[in-house]
């Protein structure tokens, strides 16, 4: 991964992971932890716990510091089945919505305590141009669900990055 963002000339990076840490819940909340912020969140008088530089002693960076340094766009993750959009550093931290959720709830939103949150369901629409990325969240509704205020295909909230 780190030869691939410093290497990359692109005006735009993406990276595409399941989870920030592949446990737990949130995004920017726990970004400062473990090998993604460097951070034990069980604090330095924790019996047994280890440094950044212990643990990882070939890395540089933790992983957030890596996508800040290489200019990283957004970073897209799937665990928490909703739609938010965070901040961080001028990494854009994107949670994806489940596509099928016929509940059409928020699951996990208690674990975002920032940022743009909305509902399932739908999906991403990521539009590149030289200039600029647009994300759009293109909501989905089973027919019976459609309302004058719930359409199949409405554009529930849209973000553009220059």
């Amino acid at each position: 991964m780190k030869k691939t963002l410093e290497g990359s000339k692109a005006r735009h990076k993406f990276v595409f992971a399941h989870h920030v840490l592949s446990t737990g819940r949130g995004a920017v909340e726990v970004a400062d932890n473990y090998e993604w912020g460097g951070r034990d969140p069980r604090g330095a008088a924790a019996r047994g716990a280890a440094r950044f530089e212990d643990k990882r002693p070939t890395w540089e960076l933790p992983i957030h510091q890596l996508m800040v340094k290489t200019g990283v766009t957004i970073f897209f993750q799937g665990h928490d089945h909703l739609f938010a959009r965070q901040g961080k550093d001028g990494v854009i931290y994107q949670e994806v919505p489940n596509p099928a959720d016929l509940t059409y709830t928020a699951f996990n939103r208690e674990s975002y305590r920032s940022g743009d949150i909305l509902p399932n369901t739908g999906h991403l629409l990521v539009t590149v141009s030289p200039d600029d990325v647009r994300v759009d969240y293109v909501r989905s509704y089973l027919a019976k669900d459609e309302t004058a205020l719930r359409q199949q295909g409405e554009i529930a909230f849209s973000y553009t990055i220059n």
